[in-house]
């Protein structure tokens, strides 16, 4: 090197003096670059000036990083997916129909008489019968009723059917209930899944950003090193022509 001249600078980093114009400031850097650099010599302040070798060499180490860190963000998001979400499989399933193959002629049964039960027609046909009974025994048959008034036969019909009825409702409200329960989980795979998937888009775009703005860095960065190569190579070219 030649002999240190008054107009040289001092690299912070190599210790090296050097002409202004093979020098930057610090202040003059990236944010990004200028942390890298800090990481490893934290006395550096914005004051500071570095030499094109050092500064070269953190941009290319700084490139390195950013596409390490870039694949591994990619690997990291495609292992989450597998993860959080079986491929192609729909969680989503009719509680109905799931729950109807489960049960017995018996129950089956039971609430198709809880559902008429529970209806108009039945409301209809019953009253029909009461007063079709009451008619019979009191109007038609008048002497040779076979339930005449206070009508004890039909209390006592009565009394059997409410008697039957009733636990019949409870065992259709019973899987009613469990039909409610199914749904309800039902709903929660359905929800947990769409929030997986949205959670999972949601990492897919902040990928996406961060591998937009590491691209516009690494831009950034080839840029500089491109124009240093050129500034050198135009000093080269001078101090040739001046010999």
């Amino acid at each position: 090197m030649n002999a240190r001249q008054k107009s040289d600078e001092r690299c912070e980093i190599c210790n090296n003096y050097f002409k202004v114009q093979h020098m930057v400031k610090v202040r003059s850097l990236q944010p990004s670059l200028l942390h890298r650099i800090m990481q490893d010599y934290p006395e550096i302040n914005e004051s500071s000036v570095l030499c094109l070798e050092d500064l070269n060499r953190f941009r290319t180490l700084l490139l390195h990083e950013i596409i390490q860190t870039a694949r591994g963000d990619l690997d990291e998001t495609e292992e989450a997916a597998l993860k959080s979400l079986r491929e192609g499989e729909i969680v989503s399933q009719n509680a109905e129909d799931s729950y109807s193959e489960k049960l017995t002629f018996g129950q089956k049964m039971a609430d198709r008489m809880a559902q008429y039960g529970g209806s108009w027609s039945f409301i209809g046909v019953f009253a029909l019968m009461l007063f079709s009974w009451i008619l019979v025994n009191t109007v038609i048959l008048m002497n040779r009723a076979y339930d005449p008034y206070p009508f004890i036969l039909l209390n006592l019909i009565l009394s059997c059917l409410a008697a039957i009825q009733a636990p019949v409702i409870m065992m259709s409200q019973n899987r009613q209930e469990t039909k409610d329960r199914l749904r309800g989980q039902n709903d929660y795979l359905v929800n947990l899944k769409a929030e997986l998937e949205i959670r999972i888009l949601n990492q897919k775009l902040d990928y996406l950003t961060r591998e937009e703005m590491s691209s516009l860095e690494i831009l950034e960065l080839q840029t500089d090193l491109l124009e240093d190569i050129r500034k050198q190579l135009q000093d080269s070219s001078e101090s040739g022509f001046s010999r």
